[in-house]
């Protein structure tokens, strides 16, 4: 039996075909989900058009991240531009390359755990829970949360060739860490974090011959690697995120206690999950829990080596860090890279291989790790349908995080997609119950309002949206189009410019002004948009463009 199950599982690559196989059917089924609304339908939508042009890449890596601009994440802008290329729009590309960052990387959990020093079962075992683990499901279903799994990648990468460089000082893994490193550096901030992973394994692990050893090259890797990333960086957001918020992130970190018991429970219990969880509505119960279980391990578990306890300890909290900021919504992908860190700890706590057991006990350590890949198995696949479109998505956010304006307002959205106007306008009204100036909110209740001809309430509803959130285009641009079904035209070109002021790359409103100055007989401004809306990048109808004899 011993020899049976070893060679079925764990012989030649077969634990990597096992990790691949199980991640992969799993997740095959997101190859078809839809968008979500939540960040990903600006980069599958609203910044196609720069993303479909490959000549572009020199400006993502000149300008900040698009949809959070005091960061500079070009790599990961670059890896929703090369899925642009071959998938546009459609979904289905961007979550192909997502499933495969995630099977890649639990293949180097395995590896990193084996480079270890950990049995090969138990590093299967364990690079299989990283696998299907559910609170990695945000991580690999949502298409924007590969920001972790993106830098999780790069970030094992770069580790497991430190450990190859530092055992047999071997240039090329040298350069080929500092590589993945300057990468990890421009997927996310975090992977600021892996120089002081490295030199506290150093520290923590390495022989003590090893500690006494200067190692120059490696140090001036690190330096001019995190020193010229981080002098360009500062030149790109050009003091967006200044010192004072470097302050006051370290103040917010010291005082959130509860992100870190949060994300531990998600990591040791992940039972009660959210696809946008708001601390409002987010309780610890799991993560006080978490935290005894993880104490219990640590003090019960036999031969364990503390020095590794520690490193694990250090990995989980260090990459954690930029995850419990004061943010209002703590995203569950951000658990993506501590989670390995716990799992070392819980691998040092146990420190047994299934090779270790007895004999007579190997059938029911098979079984029982077996039924505990397919309890987290059945837990993330139930989860992951809460991604598979809009309304799922929305309808999870409402019943789990009940106090969110924007979850009420986008439910409202999905609802309105699926031209259920009643039900989209309860959404909306109640997304003001809990806060009178919620953004887009008055803007969507004037487009049910106008869809049932009643002008007067969505004047109404724009007009507030515009007074509220006056930097809101698509305010000016649907009040504009009222005016211009009611016949007030020239209030409606004043409103279109507008738009067109707010967003430059706002077609809709280009197109609605060349109708209007072809209506009026006017060529020449309706051909001036057409050449300012193409150079954009903005697609002309074909029809206008012979009309205009284009």
């Amino acid at each position: 039996m011993k020899d049976s199950w070893k060679r079925t599982l764990l012989a030649g690559g077969r634990p990597y075909v096992w990790i691949i196989l199980t991640g992969f059917v799993l997740y095959a089924k997101t190859l078809f989900y839809g968008i979500t609304y939540l960040d990903d339908s600006s980069w599958l939508l609203d910044y196609q058009y720069f993303l479909k042009n490959l000549s572009n890449i020199g400006l993502l890596f000149s300008r900040p991240d698009f949809l959070t601009p005091i960061f500079y994440r070009p790599v990961l802008g670059l890896s929703f531009m090369l899925d642009a290329q071959g998938s546009g729009s459609s979904p289905f590309g961007y979550h192909l390359t997502n499933v495969c960052i995630h099977l890649i990387n639990a293949c180097l959990v395995f590896a990193l755990f084996m480079r270890l020093g950990y049995r090969r079962g138990l590093s299967f075992f364990f690079a299989l829970v990283f696998t299907v683990h559910p609170g990695l499901t945000m991580a690999v279903a949502w298409i924007p949360g590969r920001t972790d799994s993106l830098l999780g990648l790069f970030v094992l990468a770069s580790f497991i060739f430190f450990l190859h460089y530092f055992e047999r000082k071997n240039w090329l893994s040298l350069v080929t860490h500092l590589v993945f490193l300057l990468l990890g550096f421009l997927t996310k901030e975090t992977g600021f974090v892996m120089p002081v992973i490295c030199f506290l394994y150093i520290w923590l692990i390495d022989t003590p011959e090893g500690k006494k050893k200067k190692d120059y090259g490696l140090w001036f890797g690190w330096a001019m690697v995190l020193g010229g990333c981080l002098i360009f960086r500062k030149m790109i957001l050009k003091g967006q995120f200044s010192d004072a918020g470097v302050v006051w992130a370290m103040k917010s970190i010291h005082q959130d206690v509860s992100g870190f018991i949060f994300y531990l429970g998600k990591a040791i219990l992940p039972l009660t999950l959210s696809v946008v969880p708001i601390r409002p509505d987010v309780k610890l119960t799991s993560g006080i829990v978490s935290l005894m279980i993880l104490v219990l391990v640590i003090l019960v578990g036999r031969k364990k080596r503390m020095n590794h306890v520690f490193f694990g300890l250090i990995w989980f909290f260090l990459f954690l860090i930029p995850g419990v900021i004061h943010y209002f919504v703590i995203h569950e992908y951000r658990v993506y890279l501590p989670l390995i860190g716990c799992l070392i700890v819980f691998m040092e706590g146990i420190n047994v291989g299934l090779s270790d057991i007895q004999p007579s006990h190997n059938r029911k350590v098979l079984f029982l790790s077996a039924g505990f890949i397919i309890l987290l198995f059945s837990m993330t696949f139930i989860q992951s349908r809460h991604l598979k479109n809009g309304l799922a998505f929305w309808r999870n956010a409402v019943k789990t995080s009940p106090s969110y304006p924007l979850a009420h307002r986008n439910l409202g959205a999905m609802y309105y997609f699926e031209n259920r106007m009643d039900e989209a306008e309860a959404a909306y009204k109640k997304s003001l119950e809990l806060n009178p100036y919620e953004p887009m909110v008055h803007n969507n209740l004037g487009i049910i309002y106008m869809n049932k001809n009643k002008d007067q309430e969505a004047e109404k509803e724009y007009k507030t949206e515009i007074a509220i959130n006056p930097g809101f285009e698509k305010a000016y641009a649907n009040l504009a189009l009222l005016y211009y079904r009611k016949g007030r035209p020239h209030e409606a070109v004043f409103l279109w410019k507008k738009t067109i002021d707010l967003n430059p790359n706002y077609f809709e409103a280009y197109l609605s002004l060349v109708i209007y100055y072809m209506e009026q007989g006017q060529r020449e401004r309706a051909v001036d948009y057409v050449e300012q809306m193409q150079k954009r990048g903005g697609v002309v109808p074909v029809e206008i463009l012979r009309q205009l004899h284009l």
